[in-house]
């Protein structure tokens, strides 16, 4: 896979997630803006992908919303009962992955 089409797949998985908890708590563009000091622009910019979304702005945007950032890294599948990364090496795929929880 390519690391930029994964990227830009994990952002607008990340920017629907937001969109999401937007919606659900009845919260605007601009609302999120004004919790975080940021222009409602700034806001709309991250979240149509118009701007690369940072770990660190994804973060930030989830804290305006009162959310949390959680982020899974594990091997890729290479076959069926396998879990080899990019390299090849496999591996016991419950071992080999890792979270990061990010609060604030």
């Amino acid at each position: 896979m390519d690391a930029d089409v994964d990227g830009a797949r994990l952002a607008r998985a990340a920017a629907v997630s937001i969109e999401g908890l937007l919606t659900a708590q009845g919260v605007s563009y601009a609302q999120l803006a004004d919790r975080l000091g940021v222009s409602e622009g700034c806001v709309h910019r991250m979240l149509a992908g118009e701007a690369d979304l940072t770990v660190r702005s994804l973060a930030m945007l989830a804290e305006g919303l009162g959310a949390q950032v959680e982020i899974t890294v594990c091997p890729i599948s290479t076959g069926a009962g396998s879990a080899a990364g990019r390299d090849g090496v496999p591996g016991d795929l419950g071992e080999q992955r890792g979270s990061f929880a990010g609060r604030r």
